[in-house]
């Protein structure tokens, strides 16, 4: 039941993230040792969470990405690192000091 139920979330929330994309946004997808924690696109949009928002609260926008939480044991990490982060650029380079491996999708440039 609970895969199931992570199985639906994951599809959910991997909806948000591409119906916002642009053709020409880079797509990454941010891993701790071999597990997916965030997919993010390099285009100002919504943050999604693993957690339900509370009722009638719009979800987070973000001013120099979109992204979507994959894991949420790692996602306040995830957090407090892009709030210091200043651009994408800065984000990536700040996940890797952290242990994040950063890779970025191919395809997209």
């Amino acid at each position: 039941m609970y895969r199931a139920i992570v199985f639906c979330i994951f599809f959910l929330i991997s909806g948000v993230v591409e119906a916002g994309e642009k053709s020409d946004a880079a797509v990454y997808m941010v891993y701790r040792e071999d597990h997916p924690v965030l997919r993010m696109v390099d285009t100002p949009g919504v943050l999604v969470s693993t957690a339900l928002p509370p009722p009638g609260m719009p979800p987070r926008r973000h001013e120099f990405l979109s992204a979507s939480a994959l894991d949420p044991l790692e996602e306040d990490q995830l957090g407090r690192i892009l709030d210091v982060s200043g651009s994408t650029a800065e984000f990536i380079e700040n996940l890797e000091k952290a242990g994040y491996r950063v890779a970025r999708e191919q395809g997209t440039p």
